[in-house]
């Protein structure tokens, strides 16, 4: 007699080394992500076991500093601030000081929501916590917010959406 075993659409949330990580499980696969950074760190698929993304065997995990490899979330601007505007010593010297990335890449993230959708993907929705120290970072604006929407299943879908409160032009 042949036995089958179901999986259930499940989101978990563990602690390691001082980082909340979630996992989301579906029948067709399984996500890790870190939120620190609101990195996701492994797609994989669970009838092929294939892992689809890559995290550096140097990746540091434990909320130190970015993590290498996986999907990373740069955010409002990618690179470095300076070069990639091509601001010269002859500009405004106060954009030297961006962090690389942006200022969301090594924020604390929360989990806003998950969902179970109809044919067993999970939706998460994710925000980073902003504290009053970030939002004296350089580059940080106050009009400006951003979330990030995953649905596992599969297949993968990420959807960095950025909400601006102001009727003001933002320069990046």
């Amino acid at each position: 007699m042949e036995s089958s075993t179901v999986i259930r659409p499940s989101v978990q949330t563990t602690t390691r080394d001082g980082v909340e990580w979630v996992t989301v499980t579906t029948p067709h696969s399984e996500l890790t992500l870190s939120l620190y950074g609101g990195h996701i760190t492994e797609f994989k698929s669970l009838a092929t076991g294939k892992q689809y993304l890559y995290l550096s065997p140097q990746a540091v995990l434990d909320g130190s500093k970015s993590i290498r490899g996986g999907i990373p979330v740069c955010w409002p601007w990618f690179g470095d601030y300076v070069r990639s505007n091509k601001l010269t010593e002859n500009e405004d010297h106060s954009y030297k000081d961006f962090p690389a990335h942006g200022y969301v890449r090594n924020a604390q993230w929360q989990l806003d929501s998950d969902k179970i959708n109809t044919d067993d993907s999970v939706t998460l929705t994710l925000s980073p916590i902003i504290t009053d120290t970030e939002k004296h970072t350089p580059g940080y604006q106050n009009d400006l917010r951003v979330s990030l929407v995953i649905t596992v299943g599969q297949h993968l879908i990420v959807e960095l959406k950025t909400h601006h409160h102001s009727d003001e032009a933002v320069r990046f």
